[in-house]
This record gives C-alpha cells, structure tokens and sequence, in this order.
C-alpha cells in the first residue's frame, strides 16, 4: 500500500475510450484499491511509464500507433527479468496471439468479453506477485536508463 492508500498502481493502455472507462470503473468496485493511470497509444503508454512507477500494465494488441507486440516488447525487452507485470486484455480471442503474449513476457493474456472484475483484480495480483520485488521497486526510467535501448520517438 503506497502513501495515499493505494494497494497497487495500474497503467492501462488500450485506444478505445469506452474500454478504458470500463476497466476503470471495475477496477474502482474491485476489492483492491487501484490508482490507475491511462494512455490511448503505445508512445503515450511508454512516455507514462517513463514517469511514474506502476505495478501492472493493462495493455490491448490493438493500437493506432504501434502493434501491442511491439508496445509489449519495449515495456518488457527480457520476459525473464520482468520490472513491472503486464497483462495483455484483448478482443482477439486467436489462441496464436496467447501464446505469442506469454513468450514475450506478459503474465497473462485476457479477452474482454470473458474477463470478470474479480478475474482481473485476481490477475493483476498474481501478475505482481510474480515481477521478484527487488525489481519492482524500481521506476521504469532507471530500469530503461540501465538496460533498455531507447525508444525512437
């Protein structure tokens, strides 16, 4: 729990308006206190995790500038040392595009439809759970500054 009483901090990267409106708003009923934090895009999804620490990142495949692999691979450029837990929570139900998400690091691999409050607040803790703690306390930046190329802007 951080300073202002937040269990955990969550980004959510997803282009669609209304979906980020609804993780919110379940995120908000869940039993877990989020502060929760928004980008439309995977440049401004990368420019927030630049500033702020996060615990998880809520991340859609779809995106206007940028495929979600390759949003996917920038946040996570080694899937064996994870620094911060990501979930991908997408409306394509390809199992080929699971598969893909879990070999390049991410946690878990959700669709929309099928994904209940109670199941992504119990993801979003497991996903945390498993980034080693040591790793965690870092902001994205200094992980970026110490091991990452840069992103081309």
């Amino acid at each position: 729990m951080d300073q202002d009483g937040y269990d955990l901090s969550v980004l959510i990267v997803d282009a669609s308006h209304s979906d980020r409106l609804e993780y919110t708003s379940r995120l908000n009923t869940s039993r877990s206190r989020y502060r929760i934090a928004e980008a439309i895009d995977g440049k401004s999804g990368l420019e927030t995790l630049r500033k702020a620490h996060f615990d998880c990142v809520i991340m859609d495949l779809t995106l206007p500038d940028m495929s979600g692999f390759e949003l996917l691979l920038n946040i996570l450029p080694d899937p064996q040392q994870p620094k911060v837990a990501v979930i991908v929570l997408t409306g394509l139900g390809n199992r080929a595009f699971h598969d893909v998400a879990i070999m390049n690091g991410a946690q878990a691999c959700l669709i929309k439809s099928e994904t209940s409050v109670e199941m992504l607040d119990q993801f979003i803790r497991e996903a945390v759970d498993k980034v080693p703690s040591s790793l965690r306390s870092m902001t994205w930046e200094d992980a970026a500054a110490n091991d990452r190329p840069s992103i081309p802007t």
